[in-house]
């Protein structure tokens, strides 16, 4: 996308300024450093995998688009899909019905979406239908993690579920299932979850920043431990990342 039509979007040139920059940058003592920093390195890492030239990007439960800035160098064209009318979000509609034209994005971004749709397979079917041919699905979503309904939480998932999922949509070409770090950092972030909770309603922010450090230092020296990894039996894992291609 040029500077002036990033202009013309409301797309500001300077990372820093836009939406959700912790979730990109996380800083080490954010309880949730090991979940966003592996989701935004694993986008990036598939971004640069697959992604040749530059593209038009569909980013459906698109919120405040908090990943753009990480495909601004690669976008011809960004347009946001979400339930609720937003800044630049171009079409509002749910997952399971988009109101996009037929294969008119060669990539479409669906970040921690899809435990929140009632119909995922619906959903995922809808996302063929506006890929292109040889187009690509970026999608990210939970495998453990607490209950959060905003407004709906349906659905957590195994490396086994995804492969299901994906592979029950026939225009769907599966390509890879990517782990969000292990076992150690799983239960971690979850230890995270709750001392931030307990902390902000303490209001010992700064004790939970220091709480929320160690957690992060040790979630990352367990999971060099092989036997907390994925694909062993027994592991945990927090989130994943699934890279599909339109047939």
């Amino acid at each position: 996308m040029s500077e002036a039509g990033k202009r013309r979007a409301g797309f500001p040139a300077w990372e820093p300024s836009w939406p959700e920059r912790r979730l990109r940058r996380p800083r080490f003592f954010d309880p949730y450093y090991l979940h966003y920093s592996a989701v935004a390195r694993s986008l990036e890492q598939a971004r640069d995998r697959y992604i040749t030239r530059p593209i038009d990007i569909l980013d459906v439960g698109c919120g405040d688009m908090p990943y753009y800035p990480l495909f601004a160098s690669v976008a011809s064209d960004y347009a946001g899909a979400d339930v609720v009318a937003r800044p630049r979000v171009r079409y509002v509609c749910p997952a399971e019905r988009l109101t996009v034209p037929d294969a008119s994005a060669d990539l479409v971004l669906c970040t921690q979406v899809l435990e929140h749709v009632r119909a995922p397979a619906t959903a995922l079917a809808e996302i063929a239908r506006v890929l292109g041919v040889g187009g690509h699905v970026f999608a990210t979503t939970h495998g453990v993690w607490p209950f959060h309904p905003f407004p709906g939480d349906y659905w957590r998932w195994t490396h086994q579920g995804l492969e299901a999922l994906f592979e029950s949509v026939e225009a769907l070409t599966l390509l890879e299932i990517v782990p969000h770090r292990g076992t150690a950092s799983c239960l971690a972030l979850l230890l995270n979850y709750y001392a931030e909770v307990a902390a902000r309603r303490a209001r010992l922010t700064a004790l939970g920043w220091a709480a929320s450090a160690a957690l992060n230092c040790a979630g990352l020296i367990g999971d060099r431990i092989e036997r907390l990894r994925y694909p062993h039996p027994d592991t945990l894992i927090h989130n994943f990342l699934v890279v599909a291609c339109r047939e």
